[in-house]
């Protein structure tokens, strides 16, 4: 039969003619049908669609579901080769193990010599969705007795990875308990990561495993070690929430802690919130019932007071203080216990704490009590300190000087800065396909990395076209059919219009018959905005526009016999280049008769120094040495100083404020441009995300290197809920960047400004991993001697005051900020934003108020200063009580004004 015929036999969607077709064959016939098979594949893809003729598409598509895996196993000559493609044939979509009588069929009429590999190379090579039902079949007639491996046990669980919303869940679950099996692997499904989607309340497995257990159907023991095991591993906070979620299902009784008492109490010191109350709830049970032993209990108590949770560390104080009276011999080990919490950041903590040790200091010796003060006046402020003195019958001629001049562990200078190193150029094909690969499911560490890559193509594609093609040819057959989605659902982006040039640079699809020519980026624009299908259409610009024009031209542009090298790779990491060094690369391309890219040419001269110096530009006959010449004269494209995003109008919902706010951001956006340097003018506020979350954000400073104002009133994160995000990387990127070439104009403030704004956005962000992001660029700034309290306070001072739990936030990567070095520009920081917080700037205090003030207090001793703040003053010569009220004075005892 042709490959026409074939073609046909398996678009009719029957899997039982398949072996008839095959059967006789010899293995070199067979293997003359690999080809006609991949175009198969190939024909029912998406990217096959044509005009918009999706129904029929979608019925090819389900007829192939059923004959293209018994083709497979029909025509490739190993195990290896029959994996790897019908790996790709569920990256296609059109992967259905559902004939299994075809597959036995097919393989017992065939019966290749590398049959007993096939059940292993599946397991290693395919998603574990659908392949447990493969592997079953193709092992009836393998007959290899199978192992309970990482892979396997994955994908046997997979198939019970079932929403319980489906009306075959009580079928499943009947499935699941008959199998005999279950109770075997049920344990060790804890032992990966990636099963933890089936424990989910909504997963028919996790939902019978426990009824299981509950009902003892599974023994419970290995059950629950193997929970224990999980949670002990710890992980995203959603995944410690479905296993302490499964855990307490199981309903483990206080014998069942009591036998596992050392892994409850690992568990403690757990990242997860959560986790810690619930087994701190367990432990402090079994110890009330006296099931375990006093030390085990101090044991317990003492990671739990080190929490950074509030209710945790007051479950423990209260745990301890019942101790006291159980165990009156070990009056002295659990107050030392209960002094541990003295350390804690929260004041009303701190006080507990104190009265817990207060109450039992009859039962204390003279030099128990001298080493209690000596601890608090380490962490406490000199009121509490001089509180717990009198409590404990301390002598303390004057707290306060005792306490500021006590043995303090001083706070450590600030790492110094090592510049980030200029990244090398790619070295080989090789290289370069494993970053493309990379960049397919991340983002860029550094602006470089994009650069580096697309530097590499185009001299790859000057001095080694074929040796590139043959490196990236796998990685693009690998990841293309993503690509290929993604582009024809949504406007371009950094990742997809990667994966175009690669594709091109490979030599792959239509880039075979594309003609190479050179494009302006107004002929680009339409392509760069375009959604052939679906939602969404771009209606904005982005500073990642910029990554997205000059990856087009180069790709048009590959292939050109006089295909130029690139001019606008950076200098030096902040993403800036020596004059001198453009002007070399501009006299080489006029000395070989070539001119530079256009897009590329423009990125080059907005990434030169205000003030290039004398540097020689005399003598250029070359369009673009002519402009660098006019440029370095003073003939320069204007740019903009953007405003950043005002932080009240997120609390305004969809009214007026911030519809009229929408519209002037629109409107600023540049509608047409020509050329690279049009997109100067409107592509920084509220920039429009990337889809697919490749805004490469971190590569933004490095656009325009002199004004990293405009990169972060770009990264700060936008108002509407389609700006780019806030990312975490770039807060340092920008940090870095930030330096001795930079323009202030003063529209934000003073010097380095605009990363301050940023560094503040970041520090009161909702994601703990974008607030340490702000403490990190803020230590880059202190380190570099660029870090301004005065302006940090006045950023900060923006940012807080919105409803919210902002300076709550903030606080903890304030004292983060202190601890790693930056102590006294942190102190400064906080005594100017102190008026800003306090009566009668805000009549009413913000939550974090109280622990700004105890922040405040440790270092005001620690630092030994001494001038005090009129607003703090006034607020603790008020009557009353509160925790505000409380810290304002002992901030002011502090400052020598108590």
């Amino acid at each position: 039969m042709s490959a026409e015929g074939f073609a046909a036999l398996m678009a009719l969607g029957d899997a039982g003619r398949i072996a008839p077709y095959f059967e006789g064959m010899t293995e070199k016939e067979r293997r003359t049908y690999v080809a006609p098979l991949k175009e198969f594949l190939k024909s029912v893809s998406w990217g096959a669609v044509e005009g918009s003729n999706w129904t029929e598409l979608k019925k090819r598509r389900a007829r192939a579901n059923s004959t293209v895996i018994p083709a497979a196993l029909a025509v490739f000559p190993s195990a290896l080769t029959t994996a790897k493609f019908l790996r790709t044939v569920q990256r296609e979509g059109v992967f259905d193990p559902g004939s299994p009588a075809a597959v036995a069929q097919v393989l017992a009429d065939r019966a290749p010599a590398w049959l007993a590999d096939l059940p292993a190379a599946l397991l290693a090579t395919l998603e574990p969705d659908g392949c447990h039902r493969l592997v079953t079949a193709v092992n009836e007639v393998a007959g290899v007795p199978m192992e309970a491996t990482r892979e396997f046990l994955r994908a046997w669980g997979v198939e019970y990875l079932w929403s319980t919303w489906s009306a075959d869940d009580e079928k499943q679950k009947a499935k699941l308990l008959a199998d005999p099996k279950f109770g075997e692997y049920l344990p060790l499904m804890f032992d990966d990561d990636e099963n933890d989607e089936l424990f989910t309340s909504w997963s028919v497995f996790g939902v019978t495993a426990a009824e299981a257990v509950r009902a003892g159907l599974v023994v419970r023991a290995p059950v629950l070690d193997g929970c224990l095991r999980r949670l002990l591993r710890g992980g995203q906070p959603g995944a410690m929430q479905v296993h302490l979620a499964f855990w307490t299902a199981l309903e483990p009784s206080d014998a069942e802690v009591v036998e596992r008492v050392s892994s409850c109490i690992s568990l403690l010191s757990s990242q997860s919130g959560a986790v810690a109350r619930s087994f701190l709830a367990s432990v402090k049970k079994a110890s009330d019932a006296d099931l375990i032993d006093v030390e085990l209990a101090l044991e317990a108590a003492s990671i739990a007071v080190t929490r950074s949770g509030k209710n945790v560390v007051k479950t423990a104080l209260t745990w301890l203080d019942g101790l006291f009276a159980k165990h009156p011999e070990r009056t002295a080990q659990i107050a030392q216990t209960v002094a541990i919490a003295f350390g804690a950041q929260a004041a009303d903590i701190q006080e507990r704490a104190l009265k817990v040790v207060g109450r039992r200091a009859k039962g204390l010796g003279e030099a128990e009590r001298e080493r209690l003060a000596a601890d608090a006046a380490i962490y406490l402020a000199p009121d509490l300190v001089a509180k717990l003195a009198g409590l404990l019958g301390v002598s303390q001629d004057s707290p306060t000087a005792d306490a500021g001049d006590s043995d303090v562990a001083p706070y450590p200078e600030v790492a110094p800065y090592v510049p980030r190193p200029l990244l090398p150029p790619i070295g080989s094909p090789a290289e370069l396909a494993e970053v493309v690969a990379s960049l397919s499911q991340s983002d860029p560490a550094e602006a470089m990395v994009f650069e580096r890559v697309l530097e590499a193509v185009v001299v790859f594609q000057r001095t080694d076209a074929a040796g590139m093609r043959e490196a990236l040819a796998p990685v693009m057959e690998r990841y293309r059919p993503g690509w290929d989605w993604n582009s024809s659902q949504i406007g371009e982006t950094p990742r997809i219009m990667l994966g175009g040039l690669a594709a091109a640079a490979a030599g792959l699809g239509a880039d075979k018959r594309r003609e190479p020519h050179r494009v302006r980026v107004g002929q680009l624009w339409s392509r760069m905005r375009k959604s052939n299908r679906g939602w969404p259409r771009r209606t904005r610009t982005s500073p990642a526009d910029f990554l997205l024009a000059r990856l087009g031209e180069v790709h048009a542009a590959l292939g050109l016999p006089d295909l130029p090298p690139l001019v606008s790779v950076p200098t030096s990491p902040t993403g800036a280049i020596d004059p001198s060094e453009l002007v070399r690369r501009l006299r080489d391309c006029q000395a070989q008769g070539l001119e530079p890219l256009e897009a590329d040419f423009h990125q080059a001269l907005l990434r030169l120094p205000t003030d290039c110096g004398a540097v020689d530009v005399t003598g250029f006959r070359s369009k673009a040495g002519r402009r660098l010449a006019a440029w370095v004269g003073g003939d320069r494209v204007e740019i903009p100083t953007p405003e950043f995003p005002d932080p009240a109008m997120r609390q305004e919902g969809n009214g007026d404020l911030l519809a009229a706010y929408k519209r002037a951001a629109m409107s600023a956006h540049v509608k047409s441009p020509e050329t690279l340097l049009d997109l100067v003018r409107g592509v920084w506020s509220e920039p429009e995300r990337c889809w697919d979350q490749s805004d490469w954000a971190v590569c933004w400073p490095a656009i325009v290197p002199t004004r990293p104002d405009l990169a972060a009133v770009a990264m700060i994160g936008g108002i509407d809920w389609t700006s780019a995000p806030a990312v975490v990387e770039s807060a340092v990127v920008l940090a870095e960047q930030d330096g001795a070439q930079s323009v202030h104009d003063g529209s934000y403030g003073g010097p380095h400004s605009a990363t301050h704004r940023v560094i503040a956005a970041r520090l009161v962000h909702e994601d703990a991993r974008m607030r340490a992001s702000g403490v990190d660029a803020a230590l880059v700034l202190a380190a570099r001697e660029l870090l301004d309290p005065a302006t940090l306070a006045a950023t900060l001072a923006i940012e807080l005051p919105i409803p919210g739990a902002g300076l709550r936030r903030a606080v903890p990567g304030l004292r983060d900020l202190a601890n790693a070095g930056a102590a006294t520009q942190t102190w400064e920081a906080i005594a100017l934003l102190l008026p800003a917080l306090l009566p009668p700037a805000l009549p009413k205090a913000l939550p974090g108020t109280a622990d700004l003030l105890v922040l405040a207090t440790e270092l005001a001793g620690a630092l030994k200063v001494r001038t005090p703040i009129a607003e703090v003053t006034a607020l603790a010569r008020k009557k009353g009580g509160g925790a505000v009220p409380s810290g304002a004075r002992r901030l002011a005892g502090a400052l020598g004004d108590g």
